[in-house]
């Protein structure tokens, strides 16, 4: 699949006109195009014909939503792992170092609005594009909570505007709406490794948050008439495999994909956390 990336702003390009000398240099326009191989993901599930007759709930409805919610923590789990490897601006919580911040405490290493400022600064040097004259940062709800324990960050609830939320936002600061994920990306501060994904739970947790301008990555439209929509199979007529229709089978695939798009309009802020 390839994904389109333009020209960054050039001001050489802008030309000093003479009054009645028509313009005869003009500017190319350039479209970088980044390449990414798609792969083929599918999950399915079975329902037996004796739980269709005794079954106090839809079996099938429970399942084909189960189902959906895998495949949406799935494709959020490849962005998340995706922006963790492609990211090349990295800061630390309290220090300049991953070593330092897994060494130090958990309050010096929480994330603050201080922080938010830095990736703020960060993105804006880059001049990486805004999402409606706003970045959007992405954190774990530990970090949330740590942010939202300032009495300086702003609660979605006192905005004072009619502005739409995000789905998961929960405050802004510096320019910068702070959306929760519940799938963060951690990692081990104790035995671990910066870029090593460790599940949560240990003495010393790291969580990775990422401060983003709008088109650093790239996924495939999974909506609407897209052709990588996800394709949903229901199978309940007997066949060659199920002669005795002793079985429901259900299940979905797609063709998907994310990549980074511009690594310089993510800034990857590692932190621990306050929250215990």
């Amino acid at each position: 699949m390839k994904f389109v990336r333009p020209d960054i702003p050039d001001a050489t390009q802008v030309q000093t006109l003479s009054e009645g000398i028509p313009i005869n240099v003009f500017r190319n326009t350039t479209l970088t195009f980044i390449t990414a191989t798609m792969a083929q993901f599918g999950e399915a599930i079975k329902i037996s014909d004796v739980l269709g007759w005794t079954q106090l709930f839809d079996t099938l409805e429970i399942g084909v939503k189960q189902l959906g919610q895998d495949a949406a923590l799935h494709a959020d789990t490849q962005i998340r792992n995706v922006l963790v490897a492609g990211s090349t601006t990295k800061r630390y919580s309290g220090t300049t170092s991953w070593a330092n911040l897994a060494a130090g405490t958990a309050a010096a290493g929480s994330c603050t609005i201080t922080d938010m400022l830095d990736c703020m600064t960060k993105l804006t040097i880059n001049r990486a594009p805004k999402l409606n004259s706003e970045y959007v940062m992405v954190v774990a709800p530990a970090v949330a909570r740590d942010l939202m324990n300032d009495a300086k960050f702003v609660l979605a609830g006192q905005y004072g505007t009619a502005k739409g939320f995000l789905k998961g936002e929960v405050g802004m600061f510096y320019g910068i709406r702070v959306v929760v994920a519940t799938n963060p990306f951690t990692e081990d501060g104790t035995a671990g490794a910066e870029g090593t994904f460790a599940a949560a739970g240990g003495a010393k947790d790291i969580y990775v948050s990422f401060a983003l301008g709008t088109d650093a990555f790239g996924i495939p439209l999974m909506a609407g008439q897209s052709p990588f929509d996800p394709t949903v199979y229901i199978n309940n007529r007997p066949d060659k495999s199920d002669i005795l229709n002793q079985f429901t089978a259900a299940g979905w695939k797609a063709y998907w994909v994310s990549v980074v798009l511009n690594p310089a309009w993510i800034v990857a802020l590692r932190s621990r956390t306050s929250f215990a």
